[in-house]
């Protein structure tokens, strides 16, 4: 679907349901005989009076309301002794639940403890399959990510158990000072790695953001989060609109991040890996600009950016941006999944082979600075000397250029 019939059958949705008894009649005249149209229309209008649908303002506004007041009614665990943790302080909130940093009592460490609010999801049932699913997400091993130690019950509490990373998010980091380049490639490198490795064993990760992504102080990345991620059956992450329902709409319990959601993500679409494909494009482009690359004045208006505009090139922010890297993040950031990324290993392949592309270059033109000084500094050399260097000076250059396009046919 493109992004111009998608805004013209929300378009047509919503007034639709403006009109009340008059919809019917709406939908014969702005329809006028096309079937198709109707059909997608009246299936938009049934899912947003099911499932108080996203691109309602104020069914918005109620969620996050909701989600307030469930943050709002959670107790707080400092000081408190779950299982064999003692809570010491708290680290953060959100609409899930809250973080607290503790001490493992049986262990000796310190770990990261999310506790799931009680109003994050609807019923026994989902709040069962969450915990499933965050002991399959238990099960990855990876540098790169924030390992998951225990998901556990206790007191009328569930809790998530993970590793206590020290350092900064990457959002922090964004917000502090501009990311160069190859910083900026190195650390997207890393989350790439990290979500290959949670998508080779079929979890998806569903809230790839910069406040997801933790920096240490070596430059390691870790990222944050997996333990809320879910299990990809059979190719797709979402088997059917009721469980999006619970999943994605229901209020107090919207998974993702409005920014960095995929299209099909905001329109409550089956999910695979390709929805964290364009989450983390998005990461990178804020990484590269300073900025999402779809947040606008309103969470509707920010949904709409998502569905049906195009960010702004790249080169807008850094005019000597790699062509090759605005090629990979457009790419990411398709609308049309099958236009994006089929795999996020195709996608780390091309940020390593651009990663190593640019180190190489750099290596180059530091190997030849000696050279340039040496020449611009020994005026008394002899005549023949200099004439003889400055005669094989341009086979130096010809070479160099031969050494660059030699790299470039070996990573093809």
């Amino acid at each position: 679907m493109t992004p111009e019939r998608w805004k013209r059958i929300d378009e047509l949705a919503q007034g639709a349901l403006e009109r009340g008894d008059q919809r019917a009649a709406f939908l014969d005249e702005a329809c006028a005989g096309d079937d198709s149209l109707r059909s997608e229309v009246e299936s938009q209008i049934a899912f947003q009076q099911q499932a108080s649908k996203f691109l309602e303002e104020p069914a918005f506004k109620h969620a996050a309301q909701l989600i307030a007041n469930a943050q709002t009614e959670t107790e707080s665990m400092e000081g408190r002794i779950i299982s064999h943790y003692s809570i010491l302080r708290k680290l953060g909130e959100g609409g899930m639940g809250e973080v607290y940093l503790a001490q493992d009592t049986t262990l000796s460490r310190k770990v990261a403890i999310k506790f799931l609010s009680q109003n994050s999801v609807a019923g026994e049932q989902a709040r069962k399959r969450l915990v499933r699913e965050a002991r399959a997400a238990a099960a990855l091993d990876h540098p790169h990510i924030c390992a998951v130690h225990e998901v556990g019950e206790e007191s009328g509490y569930s809790f998530i158990v993970m590793q206590y990373v020290e350092g900064e998010t990457l959002a922090s980091r964004i917000q502090r000072q501009p990311i160069e380049l190859r910083e900026a490639l190195d650390i997207a490198v890393q989350i790439a790695d990290a979500l290959a490795e949670a998508h080779s064993h079929r979890i998806i990760h569903r809230d790839v953001k910069p406040q997801n992504v933790m920096l240490t102080a070596s430059g390691q990345v870790k990222v944050l989060d997996f333990g809320l991620a879910r299990v990809v059956r059979e190719g797709s992450l979402i088997d059917s609109i009721g469980e999006t329902e619970n999943l994605v709409s229901m209020p107090g319990a919207v998974i993702g991040t409005v920014p960095y959601m995929s299209p099909e993500q905001v329109r409550g679409e089956a999910l695979d890996g390709r929805s964290d494909i364009f989450s983390f494009g998005a990461v990178l482009y804020e990484m590269l600009s300073g900025r999402n690359p779809f947040e606008a004045e309103s969470m509707g208006a920010t949904m709409s950016s998502i569905l049906t505009k195009e960010p702004l090139p790249l080169a807008r922010y850094a005019s000597e941006m790699p062509d090759e890297l605005q090629r990979i993040v457009r790419k990411a950031l398709s609308k049309d999944k099958e236009e994006r990324y089929q795999g996020i290993k195709d996608l780390l392949i091309d940020l390593r082979e651009l990663k190593q592309e640019l180190e190489f270059e750099a290596k180059l033109e530091r190997s030849t600075e000696p050279d340039v000084r040496d020449r611009s500094t020994t005026p008394e050399r002899a005549e023949s000397g200099g004439r003889k260097e400055a005669e094989t000076a341009p086979q130096q250059t010809v070479s160099h250029r031969r050494i660059i396009h030699h790299a470039h046919d070996l990573q093809q």
